[in-house]
């Protein structure tokens, strides 16, 4: 008896057992998510950390190469250390990388392109590699760093939205730094050849024609907080070059949007041919003005690229570790009330038995003394 007490009674509790397990696995499980979440935007964020390194190479680079200097100068050399150390940034990262998601993929695309870029730099701005190809190879290795923000999602509010957002603002950041390099290009050796000269103009204005779409895409996937941001961080960056250029007491001409940066970028887009980019230095436009306003804007894409990325890490790590404690705190309070209800039944059990063992004593003290003894009274 006291033994199939003791079965009913543990029926309830191996039920709570099997329910509790599954809320403790669906806490880990929660946690798992969250924590490869926090490793992705870890791999994000050293992937654009890397592809603005390489988009900086190519740029800074491009006036040293162009005037013939020589490739172990020092501001060669310190755009190369500067890539080399974003780049062993992300091969730390991704040591950490989850499996069975489409980083994996995208890492594999990435590493059949990297290995290029050893190649890219013997020969970046010669005339073995023109400067419109050295711009394509350097893009041909950087747009797959970018394809990792496609990836970003869990923690960061729009959720299906997020990794849109941010690959939309570095591409952005990436036809702006085209821009950059290309009307660096025209403006410190433009091509004698018209058809030449007409293929860099091309490529200057189709790449400001890219950059507005990737602008639309940003508008149409983020918050109305991430458009505002863009708004604010844009004009105060383009505020902070005209005030360089009032410094230098440089007077460059306005854009229709009113914009130091739109002006010369259509004086340089709109030049016919080579005489008439030369003739652009009069009106102070030349490379070293253009490098400054253009890098300002490509540092505004930065900074609104970074805060994003930034977002999706602390979020995602502040969901991980709110996972980690729901899983500690779920499995303490199972275990806790597993054990209660273990002591709680064996305690009844016992009363039970006891109580049981009580009653047939009673049982037997009747049948085998009172009742005799009452029959013989009888009789």
């Amino acid at each position: 008896v006291p033994t199939r007490l003791n079965a009913i009674l543990l029926i309830p509790v191996l039920v709570g057992l099997v329910m509790g397990g599954f809320q403790v696995k669906g806490s880990i499980d929660t946690w798992q998510e969250a924590q490869d979440a926090e490793k992705t935007a870890l791999i994000v964020r050293a992937a654009s950390e890397y592809s603005t390194a390489l988009l900086d190479e190519r740029d800074l680079t491009a006036v040293p190469l162009l005037s013939g200097k020589d490739r172990a100068s020092e501001e060669i050399t310190r755009a190369y250390a500067a890539t080399d150390a974003a780049r062993a940034k992300f091969d730390e990262a991704i040591r950490n990388m989850p499996s069975g998601q489409g980083l994996e993929r995208r890492l594999q695309a990435f590493k059949n392109e990297e290995p290029k870029l050893a190649a890219l730099r013997k020969s970046a701005y010669t005339a073995a590699l023109d400067p419109v190809n050295t711009q394509l190879g350097y893009t041909g290795v950087q747009h797959y760093l970018m394809e990792f923000s496609n990836e970003l999602g869990l923690g960061t509010g729009n959720i299906t939205s997020y990794g849109r957002t941010v690959y939309a603002i570095q591409l952005a950041k990436a036809a702006g730094s085209l821009q950059r390099s290309i009307g660096t290009q025209l403006l410190v050796r433009p091509s004698a050849k018209d058809p030449v000269f007409a293929q860099q103009s091309v490529a200057f204005n189709s790449y400001n024609y890219l950059e507005q779409i990737a602008l639309g895409e940003y508008n149409s996937g983020g918050t109305a907080e991430d458009v505002e941001r863009l708004k604010k961080v844009m004009a105060g960056k383009a505020a902070e070059g005209e005030r360089k250029m009032q410094a230098a007491d440089i007077t460059l001409p306005k854009g229709k949007d009113g914009s130091v940066y739109s002006g010369v970028a259509t004086a340089i887009g709109s030049a016919e041919d080579a005489d008439a980019i030369k003739a652009l230095a009069a009106k102070k436009i030349n490379a070293e003005t253009w490098m400054a306003i253009a890098t300002a804007k490509f540092e505004g894409y930065s900074e609104v690229e970074k805060t994003l990325v930034d977002k999706a890490v602390a979020e995602a790590t502040a969901i991980s570790d709110e996972a980690k404690t729901d899983a500690w705190v779920t499995g303490a309070i199972v275990v806790v009330a597993l054990l209660a209800a273990f002591i709680l039944a064996g305690m009844m059990a016992r009363q039970m038995s006891r109580s049981m063992r009580e009653l047939r004593t009673a049982a037997f003290g009747i049948a085998e003394q009172r009742l005799p003894m009452l029959v013989d009274q009888l009789s």
